[in-house]
């Protein structure tokens, strides 16, 4: 199969590229008769959505943030060499026996600068969960997709869930991604704190110029304020806000137009029925007058 041939040597290059301490290295590759290889640093360790459901729980801040910085400082760093990762989740991430961490499986990271055609605008990539909007969407991607994976893995540290967990419908879950807020973390675990309330909530925004513009500002965001310069407010939901209202405005006068219409229809019909009867009765109108 000579296109995943191709897609295995682009992950090798896209490997050979990165030297980094909190990223599993890529020592050689290989393609023999009997089948390709990837020859990688061995982890002793355990992937993070592991580590958070067997050993910590959700995290207390002074446990997290040093880890989550030690992430953010390995996708900094994959960035300034122009790739984005697109499948950052906790599974992707080991922490190791010494406690520190290292992102694996840079298999469908992408040049920022390049592309190759093996994937195209149209094509979704990723784990549906900890996908961006973009991504849902099967937009062109950049380092702000990675900003809200992160966001969203950091909301499962904090709170030692995924904010979609409950769900198993796909296209529920996207939809949810694309059209509605991030599950309320206190929700989940009211002991979080309000501080990374804030830095999930703002790396995880709708619109992309509306998060986090590179790792360097997330990783300031510990230290500093968080301010959320404007919520984004909902497309779809609005504009099904708008479309109810209009719909209200165009119906409300005729529906009691209708009423009226109907309450005259019913009198004149009782009326008719009346003299009907007393013509019957009667033999004519001469009592009535």
């Amino acid at each position: 199969d000579e296109d995943f041939r191709k897609r295995f040597r682009t992950e090798a290059r896209t490997q050979s590229k990165l030297s980094h301490p909190n990223i599993v290295k890529l020592i050689d590759f290989q393609e023999r008769k009997n089948g390709l290889f990837l020859i990688m640093e061995y982890v002793e360790g355990k992937q993070l959505n592991d580590y958070i459901r067997d050993v910590t729980g959700p995290m207390p801040d002074e446990k997290l943030v040093p880890l989550f910085k030690e992430i953010l400082s390995a996708i900094k760093y994959a960035h300034s060499k122009g790739l984005i990762h697109r499948d950052i989740k906790p599974s992707n991430i080991l922490i190791t026996d010494e406690g520190n961490v290292k992102v694996i499986d840079f298999g469908i990271a992408k040049s920022a600068d390049e592309d190759k055609g093996l994937t195209k605008t149209g094509v979704q990539v990723g784990t549906v969960s900890y996908m961006s909007p973009e991504q849902v969407r099967a937009k062109k991607l950049d380092s702000l997709t990675d900003i809200y994976s992160l966001g969203v893995t950091l909301f499962q540290m904090a709170v030692g869930k995924a904010p979609y967990s409950a769900q198993t419908n796909t296209f529920k879950i996207q939809l949810s991604i694309v059209s509605e807020p991030i599950p309320d973390p206190k929700e989940i675990y009211p002991s979080i704190s309000d501080k990374l309330v804030s830095i999930i909530e703002k790396s995880t925004q709708k619109k992309k110029e509306d998060r986090f513009q590179s790792c360097e500002e997330f990783i300031k965001s510990f230290d500093n304020e968080v301010v959320l310069e404007k919520v984004t407010k909902l497309e779809p939901l609005k504009n099904n806000s708008k479309a109810l209202k209009k719909t209200t405005k165009k119906f409300k006068k005729p529906f009691y137009q209708r009423k009226k219409i109907i309450f005259l229809l019913a009198l004149l019909f009782n009326i008719s029925v009346t003299l009907w009867i007393m013509i019957f009765l009667d033999g004519g109108f001469g009592d009535l007058f």
